[in-house]
């Protein structure tokens, strides 16, 4: 049986790409049951999408994390020649309130799972939607909280912040994100 895609190209690197920082820029998180529709293009990225009219209407909200303390770690294995990606994002809430405290309890409750969109400094956007259209195949689980831990810290100097991981399992990298997101 072959394998579809195996190798179509190689890569190249110019000057703009080969000096690419790390780190997050924006995240936007949703209720799965808010997206309605994901339309894709050839290599899978996302090129649309369209959310639940309501009331309420579906929305991404942006979630601010402390100022480089937020990343975006895809972890892959091959295992008796089946590939699987652990998708993982951990940002941080400084100095939190009790509005933050809410949200991250929102985040925790989201048991039916949340589309994540992720901007990366250098302004890509990557994302995990996973939805159960026929037509959409791209294999992604269901974005949950994997953990978090809200520490006061115990001197002045300790950070005083809550650290939220969520994460999916797929059988692919996640994707390019190009619409604007719908917030």
């Amino acid at each position: 049986m072959a394998v579809a895609n195996c190798l179509t190209a190689g890569i190249t690197q110019d000057c703009s790409t080969a000096c690419c920082g790390g780190g997050v820029n924006r995240i936007w998180l949703a209720k799965l049951d808010d997206i309605d529709t994901v339309t894709r293009g050839t290599a899978d990225e996302v090129t649309g999408i369209t959310m639940v009219a309501g009331p309420p209407a579906g929305v991404f909200y942006e979630i601010v994390p402390l100022e480089f303390t937020a990343q975006f770690l895809q972890s892959g294995t091959l295992e008796n020649n089946a590939f699987s990606n652990d998708i993982t994002l951990s940002f941080t809430i400084a100095c939190p309130d009790d509005v933050a405290r809410q949200r991250v309890q929102e985040i925790v409750n989201c048991c039916c799972g949340m589309g994540l969109v992720v901007e990366l400094i250098s302004g890509v956007k990557w994302c995990v939607i996973a939805k159960t259209d026929a037509e959409l195949d791209l294999k992604f689980g269901k974005v949950k909280v994997r953990t978090f831990e809200a520490d006061s810290g115990t001197a002045l100097s300790d950070p005083n912040q809550f650290v939220v991981t969520v994460g999916a399992f797929s059988n692919k990298l996640a994707v390019e994100f190009q619409p604007t997101v719908p917030v």
